[in-house]
């Protein structure tokens, strides 16, 4: 592993196309699941692995976007009144 991850607006699409061409990629997308991000990794001809990482946060159809915490309707840090 070269310890390179390269960004992916679109994994499994990228995953898809260099396994269609040939390339030396994982049987499977991994991760997907709102804890992970969407990744799949590739072998070099000369044993130099690289991952592929999701941009995005959830891939996977029917997988919910997490939101940012405080994006429920209220304020970030809880929408409490300040003590000061």
């Amino acid at each position: 592993m070269t310890g390179i991850a390269l960004d992916s607006p679109d994994p499994a699409a990228d995953h898809a196309e260099l396994r269609d061409k040939g390339a030396d990629a994982d049987a499977h997308l991994m991760g997907g699941d709102g804890t992970v991000p969407l990744l799949f990794f590739t072998q070099g001809h000369q044993g130099c692995g690289h991952a592929h990482v999701s941009t995005r946060p959830a891939q996977r159809p029917g997988m919910a976007v997490p939101r940012p915490r405080g994006s429920a309707g209220a304020p970030p840090g809880g929408g409490g009144q300040s003590s000061m």
